[in-house]
């Protein structure tokens, strides 16, 4: 008991905040805030997304700092994507982001964002891999 509640106690808090960006070139940017770290340095990050209005969730990619780039090339067409981002430690992976609105490709190819997404200028880093369902 006493081990896992330590463990729970060091985990990253959770992240508030998390934003969308589209580039001109199609690239959706994620950024948020750094999380509470309670106690542990956050190490990294991972993502999750659904194309299904979150009644699903797998991991689409981690990132060792608090922004993303996903590029345009690796969303499916006709697809729309939610996004939640969680704190990684040494105590283990703090609670999930609330979701974002859907961003996707539309089936022209043209990216979109749910309107009142956020705009501004972001700078990425990550690695990302496809994402499908």
């Amino acid at each position: 008991f006493s081990h896992q509640h330590l463990a729970n106690l060091h985990r990253p808090g959770k992240i508030d905040g998390l934003r969308l960006q589209q580039d001109a070139d199609g690239t959706i940017r994620l950024a948020w805030a750094v999380p509470p770290d309670n106690g542990l340095r956050v190490t990294h990050y991972t993502l999750t997304c659904s194309a299904d209005g979150g009644a699903s969730w797998h991991e689409c990619m981690e990132s060792a700092v608090p922004n993303a780039s996903i590029g345009a090339s690796l969303l499916r067409d006709g697809m729309g994507y939610s996004f939640r981002v969680a704190g990684v430690n040494l105590a283990g992976t703090g609670p999930e982001s609330d979701p974002t609105q859907p961003a996707g490709k539309a089936g022209d190819g043209t990216v979109f964002l749910a309107a009142g997404a956020h705009t501004r200028d972001l700078n990425s880093a990550g690695s990302a891999s496809p994402v499908d369902e």
